[in-house]
């Protein structure tokens, strides 16, 4: 499902959300993190040796909520783990600049191999959260 644009710019307005996966168990994992909105979803980085990756690739369900005072978005859906260059690195790039500033002031590598050699040194790479059902209310 396509968000609204009101839903866009509620998130486009917040920088954190909290991220629930599932276990193995079944039992919720849930953690704080940035998040980004691009055309096709919503992107959160992640380490590969994270819980979160390892869940998402288990149990791809997933919810997210991003409070802003008493208001609260509430995404469920399914999440997909982009770990494939170049698709990671074009995609990583676009998150760090939303959510970190643009690259020249985070001082990140923009050029050539730099950027995707500093993903591989922390293992990083993204889930890209696809909405099936969201819940809104200011």
């Amino acid at each position: 499902m396509e968000l609204t644009d009101e839903q866009r710019a509620y998130l486009d307005r917040n920088l954190l959300c909290i991220l629930a996966t599932s276990r193995r168990d079944g039992t919720p994992q849930v953690s704080t993190l940035h998040y980004s909105v691009q055309d096709d979803g919503i992107y959160i980085g992640v380490a590969r040796a994270s819980a979160k990756w390892h869940n998402v690739g288990r149990q791809p369900r997933v919810a997210i909520v991003v409070n802003e005072g008493r208001a609260q978005l509430v995404v469920y859906g399914t999440a997909e783990q982009v770990g494939d260059d170049p698709e990671r690195v074009d995609r990583y790039r676009a998150h760090r600049t939303q959510t970190h500033g643009k690259g020249g002031e985070l001082g990140l590598p923009q050029e050539g191999d730099a950027f995707r050699e500093m993903l591989d040194a922390g293992n990083r790479a993204l889930l890209r959260i696809t909405p099936e059902r969201v819940l809104h209310n200011e």
